[in-house]
């Protein structure tokens, strides 16, 4: 029911993480920093910095994965393997056992997120889109270097782990000489291209990433190799990790930008709230945060700002034409926030509150109330033919009803002429119940959205919830006066509650059975 519910592969792949951008895992500002500072030639993604002396320490973990600790007695060190439980027991005091670590689990994990993360640039993330469940579903596949970025922090930490016990041998060695080595052809490659292909202007920052990546890696190398003899050079690498980490890392794509002044608009908010009917905004004003009126328990046409809105309402929203049209009143907009001087429409929109230094605000004098009774219904097909009918130059939603075919089975019930009325005794995230009064059958429109596992009572009798005009919800009502009650209640959310019930209870129970075989007499402290 989303626009997530399949992509197709180029915008799957959309935000691939390209091959040339991995210069960024040693020196992340080659291709500038944020959005304003970017110059690569493809869109910008998170490159996934976890800094140099994470990956030289992630490889000092991988070289000693395959190797046995050691375990240090009062006056030698002896390597044992697959020792029984009555030779561990005998151990003296001053040996040390470490448990063994899954080397080859995280090195397979920065090895496949990383491929997944360069999406259409490696031939894994098409099959997995052609085959797998969910990945037709998502975007922006660098994002899960973040998967590659914790192998790699694991990683790191198991050879930090290993240095600083001394149990490394000659792996250390080689692990240094080769981040010095790739130090000095980081420089010999680098910087004739951090001159030649950066822009005029962004050369220095480009040769500066350079530098600084080569000499971390020295710095890394060096210290790794220090540590085959002298064990306190380790220790070395927790101070430069630091650096590294605060000093490239923390500042790599923050944004410098007070993130909660949207948010901070409280007359705004407070002259909105003055208004005790049900209405919505639309927050076109760059000052106001898309997820404002969630915080302050407005309605916004925008709902919340999310991926996974629903397609049909997605399309009907920026298809109603311009402010005061049929279709966007009928969404029940009664205030337009704008930027400060600038009408977001014609006449049909009066502002009405200008205090706000940023923000004013705009009265929408032909919005429509969010609950409608109409008297006349057209049935259509199918859901195509009701996106036609609703943008038909003729269509009128306060005097006809667009329906689709197979939903109920009485259409003449919806006709004649009335004046009825319509109150809300509750309006709820998950629960609607209005008080309603016609003289004739007709139809109860809500503007909210249609989506299956919405049910409906009429005076406590179940009855069918109709998608009406392309996306909202309708009943059906004899005249009279009526309670009606709408509940979001999905068979799927039952489903899922009964399955956690069971799950937490299993748990329960398996956790009494375990406290009792282990204490068959009682707790320690519980016995009399």
């Amino acid at each position: 029911h989303t626009g997530r519910g399949h992509l197709p592969y180029d915008e799957a792949t959309r935000y691939s993480l390209p091959p040339r951008a991995l210069v960024g895992l040693l020196a992340p500002g080659f291709y500038g920093r944020g959005p304003a500072g970017f110059w690569g030639p493809w869109e910008r993604v998170e490159v996934g910095y976890a800094g140099v002396a994470t990956l030289v320490l992630a490889a000092v973990g991988i070289a000693v994965g395959g190797q046995p600790l050691a375990v240090k007695g009062n006056k030698e060190t002896e390597v044992r393997e697959g020792k029984g439980a009555e030779e561990q027991g005998s151990r003296g005091a001053g040996e040390q056992v470490s448990e063994g670590f899954p080397v080859s689990f995280f090195s397979l994990l920065v090895a496949v997120a990383l491929l997944l993360a360069m999406g259409r640039y490696t031939p894994l993330y098409g099959l997995l889109y052609r085959y797998a469940p969910t990945f037709d579903q998502v975007r922006v596949p660098a994002r899960l270097i973040l998967l590659a970025d914790l192998g790699l922090a694991m990683l790191a930490a198991y050879g930090l782990d290993r240095l600083l016990r001394g149990e490394v041998g000659r792996c250390a060695v080689w692990v240094g000489l080769g981040a010095l080595v790739a130090g000095g052809m980081l420089l010999a490659v680098g910087l004739p291209q951090a001159r030649m292909v950066p822009p005029p202007d962004r050369v220095p920052q480009a040769t500066m990433s350079i530098v600084i990546a080569a000499v971390l890696l020295g710095l890394s190398g060096l210290l790794v190799w220090l540590t085959r003899r002298h064990r306190w050079a380790a220790w070395l690498l927790l101070p430069l990790l630091a650096a590294d980490l605060i000093g490239l890392g923390s500042t790599l794509e923050a944004e410098p930008h007070d993130p909660t002044l949207g948010f901070r608009h409280e007359d705004v908010v407070a002259f909105l709230r003055r208004d005790p009917n049900l209405f919505r905004i639309e927050g076109t004003a760059g000052a106001w945060q898309p997820d404002a009126a969630l915080v302050h328990g407005l309605y916004d046409i925008g709902g919340v700002y999310n991926p996974l809105g629903l397609a049909p309402y997605q399309a009907y929203r920026w298809a109603v034409g311009e402010r005061g049209a049929p279709l966007y009143n009928l969404l029940g907009v009664k205030y337009v926030l704008a930027d400060k001087g600038r009408p977001p429409g014609n006449e049909r929109l009066v502002p009405v509150y200008t205090a706000n230094p940023e923000i004013d605000v705009y009265l929408n004098t032909a919005a429509l109330p969010r609950a409608l009774l109409v008297y006349r219904s057209q049935v259509v097909p199918d859901h195509t033919a009701a996106w036609e009918a609703i943008h038909a130059p003729e269509f009128d939603p306060t005097q006809t009803v667009i329906l689709e075919q197979g939903q109920i089975g009485d259409w003449r019930a919806g006709v004649g002429e009335g004046g009825g009325h319509i109150s809300f005794v509750r309006y709820g995230l998950n629960e609607v119940e209005l008080a309603v009064r016609t003289p004739v059958s007709g139809y109860l429109l809500l503007s909210d959205v249609y989506y299956p596992g919405w049910r409906a009572e009429v005076d406590g009798v179940p009855t069918e919830v109709l998608r009406a005009d392309y996306v909202f919800r309708a009943v059906l009502l004899p005249p009279g006066e009526h309670t009606v009650r709408m509940e979001f209640a999905p068979w799927t959310w039952r489903v899922g509650l009964a399955v956690s019930v069971v799950t937490w209870a299993g748990l329960g129970i398996w956790g009494i059975v375990a406290l009792w075989r282990k204490y068959p007499s009682g707790l320690p402290g519980c016995q009399s």
